[in-house]
Formats: C-alpha cells, structure tokens, sequence
C-alpha cells in the first residue's frame, strides 16, 4: 500500500471517528452539518516542529518521529495534527505515556494494519487513528 494511500484511510478514518463525536454532542442536524463543515474547512498547514497552542500545550509531544502537517479547527475547538512515527513500538510508547498523564480509554477499535481509539481527560478529547506508522491525532475541547 502506498504511503498516499495510507494518509488517506488514516485521514477517512479520523474523520469518521471526530464525525461520530460530534454527532453524539449535537443538539440538532443543523449544528451537526456546521460541525461537519468545519472539518472539511482547513487545509493542511505542512510544519516542521511541534504546533504551540492552547490544545496542543495539554498533550505531550511524542519522543519519536515529526509531525507531518496540522489542521487548525481552534475557533471551534479542534487541533489535527499528524504525526509520522519510527515504529509500531514508538506509538504504543506514546500512548503509554498519555494513560501516565491521566487520558482515560473512552473507545478503543483495532484491525490488522489500523488501531484507533478516544481518549479524554477532563473534557479534553484526543480521537487518534494510527495506520502504517502514521497518527492523526484530533484534539478537541468539550462543548456545551
């Protein structure tokens, strides 16, 4: 599979999973279709350090790897970042490390080439999908 192939599953699939979220949270279909828009709204924004903002100032930077691009959803309360791993065992390292800093397991699903799962810790959800050693990693601020 090539790794252009591999994005875009990645990419489908944190969709589907901050879609999803989002869904759950609404009051109504017109604020579902707000939400759906915003994520289709931003263009990836190719970086080479780790973004500092307010989101991403409540999550570790992974030890391992860089980041690929970012998305910035932060007027609704959203950071996307993807992040290109070494390894398999670097991921599963980075995610030790966020249930060290207290994120809770809300949802967890995995296949043989994907894993993705919700995380949350006090009111601060991470949607991540991980694929071919690559994390798209949604960061996102509970809203009322």
């Amino acid at each position: 599979m090539k790794r252009d192939d591999r994005r875009r599953i990645l990419a489908a699939v944190a969709l589907a999973a901050a879609l999803m979220l989002f869904l759950c949270g609404c009051s109504g279909a017109e604020t579902a279709s707000i939400n759906f828009a915003a994520l289709l709204s931003a263009e990836p924004q190719y970086v080479d350090a780790w973004p500092e903002n307010d989101l991403t100032a409540r999550i570790p930077e992974p030890q391992d790897g860089a980041v690929d691009y970012v998305r910035d959803f932060s007027d609704d309360g959203k950071y996307e970042i993807v992040w290109d791993f070494g390894s398999d065992a670097a991921f599963e390292e980075y995610i030790d490390t966020l249930h060290v800093q207290g994120y809770a397991e809300v949802a967890a699903a995995s296949e043989s080439a994907s894993s993705c799962m919700l995380l949350e810790k006090d009111g601060v959800y991470l949607s991540i999908a991980y694929s071919g050693g690559t994390m798209n990693l949604l960061i996102m601020r509970e809203t009322l």
